[in-house]
């Protein structure tokens, strides 16, 4: 294998398999997905023991919860372009708040009609 030097790093021709940090911004998109995953528990919580009937706090819920999800997925998206790191918690984070987004939304759109 043949080594180049560029710089301050050596490159090689194949694979890397140093250990990579992970995404800052992939966890950062994990912990605001969990977060709106509580709260959309909280709200279903809430709903569930007034029998369908919940307050205004039920839906701010839900609307928070939906704002954290687009919030999460920009972050973890921002976390693809990180260099040199392991995108595991990105695309862990990004497809949880994608997921939850959808089914937000499919939840709106079915109560509105």
């Amino acid at each position: 294998m043949r080594l180049r030097r560029t710089g301050r790093h050596e490159e090689t021709n194949g694979p890397d398999f140093r250990a990579k940090r992970p995404s800052v911004n992939g966890i950062a998109a994990l912990v605001i997905g969990v977060i709106a995953l509580i709260m959309l528990a909280a709200a279903a919580a809430i709903s569930t023991k007034a029998g369908g009937n919940g307050s205004e706090r039920v839906g701010m819920l839900g609307l928070v919860s939906a704002f954290s999800c687009i919030t999460g997925s920009v972050v973890g998206f921002q976390g693809f372009k990180e260099r040199e790191v392991s995108f595991l918690f990105a695309y862990i984070g990004t497809g949880l708040n994608l997921v939850m987004f959808v089914y937000l939304l499919f939840l709106f759109l079915y109560g509105m009609f």
